[in-house]
């Protein structure tokens, strides 16, 4: 008898429903988390440099507030030492001004009210007087005027300003009485370069009638300048509101006596009224300065202390250094991070993947073995006659 046909597959005996699990791709990992791992990232990323900027920009800010108040401590020092020197000097200038209107005629005692002031010879370089045509009459270097005969101040600055024969010149002077403090010359007398304190004397009637000269050296002020360590590129100066510099010193060195600073200076316009802080780059080798400055009280005069924006900022920038370091160690640490991470994942799926591919593989092979089973079960048997 023919054997009964059982149906079959074309790819060989088919599983029965429920055997083999229904699966479909498996979950990936990396899909679900990757994008979180770099976001995360990313934001501490930008909280670590965000911070680390804000810090620094924090930090520079107050160092060169701290830089600013120490420059106008300094300057506020020296013109009150400035101007204690000048008010020694104009001290001198009256009492030999009075004695001149009391005793027509006569010299005044310039040795004796020289001595006095205590800046005599080394300071005070020469006291002297000089008459209406600015004719040299004595000095406490020549009480007699023996030597002084045929010497003529009359062309000079410090005499015009109060002859009234130089319109700039009397507009330096804060009032007609005042003291004229010049800028640095070459003294006819004495040799040496000075600078001129000088006062108009006017009679009873109000007649000019000669000035009283004060000669100081501006080594003073260069030697006193020098007791000021401001670093590299650091300057001082005393320098008038018409800009030419009585003494300067930077980096412990005498410089630009008599030079003319260029125009434009916050404190020349008195913008910042007697004493300020302002920033400049110089004009003649392009470093930026803070610069403070004091008027010295009773002239036209101002000290100028200027660091170098580099040199305040040394400390900062040994710790700008030192936090951006440590930012790149963080910023390193973070990316190796969430390569792990990443990394961790893409392993997580594989090993997850191939779990399921041996338990769909493992599944197929029971689903074979129990259709092998059930087939052999089902098979009718044939008998004989």
């Amino acid at each position: 008898m023919p054997e009964p046909q059982t149906e079959e597959s074309p790819s060989g005996p088919r599983a029965h429903p429920g055997l083999v699990p229904e699966t479909g791709p498996a979950p990936s990992l990396m899909r679900g988390y990757l994008p979180a791992i770099i976001v995360a990232t990313l934001l501490l990323l930008c909280v670590l440099w965000g911070t680390v900027y804000g810090s620094l920009c924090e930090r520079r800010d107050k160092e060169l507030e701290a830089e600013a108040r120490q420059n106008l401590n300094i300057a506020r020092l020296l013109a009150e030492q400035t101007a204690q020197l000048v008010q020694t000097v104009n001290q001198a200038t009256l009492r030999a001004r009075d004695e001149v209107l009391a005793s027509p005629g006569q010299s005044p005692q310039l040795v004796r009210y020289a001595n006095e002031t205590g800046l005599s010879p080394r300071i005070l370089v020469q006291l002297a007087l000089a008459d209406a045509d600015g004719q040299m009459l004595a000095s406490n270097l020549d009480p007699t005027g023996s030597r002084l005969k045929g010497i003529s101040i009359s062309d000079r600055e410090h005499f015009l300003v109060h002859a009234q024969r130089d319109q700039n010149a009397r507009e330096a002077l804060l009032n007609p009485d005042a003291l004229f403090i010049s800028r640095p010359v070459l003294g006819k007398v004495s040799k040496r370069w000075t600078i001129q304190l000088s006062r108009r004397i006017t009679d009873a009637e109000g007649r000019f009638w000669g000035v009283i000269v004060a000669s100081v050296d501006p080594g003073y002020f260069e030697a006193l300048f020098r007791t000021v360590d401001l670093g590299r590129n650091g300057t001082l100066t005393l320098i008038g509101r018409d800009r030419v510099v009585r003494a300067r010193v930077r980096e412990g060195r005498p410089v630009d006596v008599g030079a003319t600073m260029s125009p434009g200076m916050p404190f020349e316009r008195m913008e910042l009224g007697v004493e300020g802080s302002f920033i400049s780059t110089s004009s003649l080798d392009q470093t930026e300065r803070q610069v403070a400055f004091r008027e010295v009280a009773g002239t036209r005069l101002a000290v100028l202390v200027a660091t170098a924006t580099s040199t305040a900022l040394e400390s900062w920038q040994s710790s700008r250094n030192t936090a951006v370091a440590l930012g790149l160690a963080t910023t390193v640490a973070l990316l190796f991070g969430a390569a792990g991470a990443a990394l961790a994942l893409r392993r997580l799926d594989e090993a997850h993947r191939q779990l399921l591919e041996n338990e769909i593989a493992a599944a197929a092979q029971r689903a074979r073995t129990q259709h092998a089973s059930d087939y052999g079960s089902t098979r009718p048997t044939l008998h004989g006659d």
